[in-house]
This record gives structure tokens, C-alpha cells and sequence, in this order.
């Protein structure tokens, strides 16, 4: 009689999920799914604006009840400044519902999605790789304080750096964070925070910093004075400031070396960052900035694209390849990507 019982439950339990499989399945197919494409990325315009509209529906969809529906389906790439992005907006609204469904086929999306510790949220299963794309460490506060899991990245950034290369580097990093903390959000805002995702392999440092602030372009105006003005009157054609697009902007806040503290230390942000590229061959930096993205390497190349969906916020991508400084070279577009290691 137990026996039968059990066995009752059992059917009764296999049938439930079968339904909410068929369920789910439906709901899918009927067209309430945004359907990610193959990659992840904010430098395709296509797949730029699939992004952002999912996440505006995280942000402003008004009844929390109703479950927003995500298929990742078709995903193969993660593209790490507007993963770490996505990631960070997530853990923003942790009472929004979302349902959503990743390949089968391929087990590397979800086991990043899950080393994000998103995958919950999104109602996906845990799942784990030995995968290398899955290395990555990431951070997040609302402070300057990186945790003691970050002690465990200084030893290695020590060991495959010079010392002098090591201590610009490392404070290259706790600078961007600063800045994001002194003028990314105002005073009541600080609780976005910051999230960082950093990756060390043999031969490269790569980093992604997100913050959910008020944008470069919007804050960059506001903080020129005639001081700074003269300065970069040198470099840009500073007559229109008002006039210029996100991508330019962006451009000009990479040459400002203090902010309104006149502090050395504060408000160098990915200015120091492109100083170490121009000193170090095959380095990429690329900001992403409301509709702009301004890509370098510090010595002669620089693409700046500007797109008509915008991002809130502030993402810096950071490629550093572990070999001694050098005497500024040239950099060929080809070796420059999006970001997705």
C-alpha cells in the first residue's frame, strides 16, 4: 500500500513538471520572449538594442508580478562589458520576475551565468564548466573596499608584473572604482554601487568595470571650467562642447588627469588607464558611455561609434597584456575586440 502511494506521488510529481514544461514551452512560443541573439554585446547594433530593451523591461516594467520571459537560447558568446552590465542590473531588482531558457546544446552560457550567481534570478539551473571563459573573478560594492578575494589577484598581478608596473596598475583600478564612488552617482544613489569582473590568464589582465550613474557625456560638461578648457583646447576643438556627441565626449574625459577636489589622487578614472596603454603594445581600452563607445590603445588608434539605444551608466573594458612597457608602437584594428574574454 506505501509502495502504491508512492508510486501515485511519483506520477502525479513527473506529470506537474511535464505541464509546466509544455507551459513554459508555450509561453515562449508565443512571442512574449525577447530571444537574445548569438552574443551578448553592446558593438552591434542589433543586438545592442535586444539588450537594452530587455533590460528597460527589467527596470520599468510596472507589475512585478508579471514574469518577463528571457531566451538565451540562441547565446554562444558573452561578451564581458555587457555581461558584467547586465549582471549588475540584475542584482538591482532582485524582486522582478523572469523566467527564462538556455541551450542544451551548450553548457559554457549558463555556467557563466551562474558564476555571475544570476542564474537563480533568471530560473535557470546551476550549472558548472571547466571552461576558461569561466575563470573570471568578479567584485562589487559600494565602497573602496575590494574583500580579501581580491588579495588573491594582487599576488598574482605582483608576480607577472613589475613592481612599478604592478603599483600603476593596481592603483589604475582603485582610481576608476574612486571615480565611479565621486562622480558617477549622487550622494543618496551610492547604494548602485560598482561591479568588476577581472580575469587573469598567462598572457593578458582583463577587466570590466560597471557603474549605473548618471553617464560620462552627462556629467563631462558640467565639469570643465576654463581651466580644463584651456588644456584641452591643445588636443579637441573645444568651441562646441554642447554640440558634441557621446563618443566625443567620452574621448574628452579620458584627458582629464583631477576633478573639482583638485586632488591628485581623485577622479582619474580610465585616464590612467589609457596612460598604461600608451606604454604597453597591444593594450585596448573601450568605455562605454550612453550611446557612445570610444575604443583606443592609447598610442594611434581610436574608433568612436555612437549608437541610438543608451546605456545608463558607465562600463570600462581594460586588456592588458603581461609584457614590459614599451615605446609607443602602433596598434593594427584587428588585434582590438569587444571584450569577450
Amino acid at each position: 500500500e506505501k509502495w502504491f502511494i508512492k508510486q501515485a506521488i511519483s506520477n502525479r510529481r513527473e506529470l506537474a513538471c511535464k505541464l509546466r514544461s509544455t507551459r513554459r514551452a508555450n509561453e515562449f512560443n508565443q512571442s512574449k520572449s525577447i530571444v537574445f541573439p548569438h552574443a551578448l554585446t553592446f558593438q552591434d547594433a542589433k543586438s545592442r538594442t535586444i539588450l537594452i530593451n530587455a533590460i528597460n523591461k527589467i527596470r520599468y516594467t510596472q507589475d512585478v508580478d508579471e514574469p518577463l520571459y528571457f531566451d538565451f537560447n540562441k547565446v554562444g558568446l558573452l561578451f564581458a562589458p555587457a555581461t558584467i552590465y547586465f549582471s549588475h542590473v540584475l542584482e538591482q531588482f532582485q524582486q522582478r520576475k523572469i523566467l527564462s531558457r538556455a541551450s542544451k546544446k551548450s553548457n559554457i552560457v549558463r555556467a557563466m551565468l551562474t558564476k555571475l550567481g544570476i542564474h537563480t534570478h533568471l530560473g535557470l539551473q546551476p550549472c558548472y564548466s571547466k571552461h576558461e571563459m569561466v575563470d573570471w573573478y568578479t567584485f562589487s560594492g559600494t565602497d573602496l573596499t575590494f574583500g580579501k578575494e581580491y588579495d588573491e589577484i594582487e599576488a598574482v598581478l605582483a608576480e607577472k608584473l613589475g613592481e612599478e608596473t604592478f603599483l600603476t596598475v593596481n592603483d589604475a583600478i582603485s582610481e576608476a572604482v574612486s571615480n565611479v564612488l565621486n562622480h558617477a552617482y549622487e550622494t543618496h544613489q551610492r547604494y548602485l554601487g560598482w561591479k568588476m569582473a577581472l580575469r587573469v590568464t598567462d598572457k593578458y589582465l582583463s577587466l570590466a568595470i560597471s557603474d549605473l550613474g548618471k553617464s560620462i557625456p552627462k556629467t563631462v560638461p558640467d565639469r570643465i571650467d576654463d581651466h580644463i578648457m584651456n588644456r584641452l583646447s591643445n588636443t579637441f576643438n573645444t568651441q562646441n562642447i554642447l554640440g558634441m556627441d557621446d563618443a566625443q565626449l567620452i574621448d574628452i574625459a579620458s584627458e582629464f588627469r583631477r576633478s573639482k577636489t583638485e586632488e591628485k589622487h581623485r577622479g582619474k578614472g580610465f585616464g590612467d588607464m589609457l596612460e598604461v596603454c600608451k606604454n604597453v603594445k597591444d593594450s585596448t581600452l573601450i568605455v562605454y558611455s550612453r550611446q557612445g563607445v570610444c575604443t583606443s590603445d592609447g598610442q594611434e588608434y581610436k574608433k568612436m561609434v555612437n549608437y541610438k539605444d543608451k546605456i545608463d551608466g558607465t562600463i570600462i573594458f581594460w586588456k592588458l597584456p603581461f609584457n614590459s612597457p614599451l615605446p609607443n608602437q602602433s596598434v593594427s584594428s584587428n588585434v582590438l575586440g569587444d571584450g569577450h574574454e
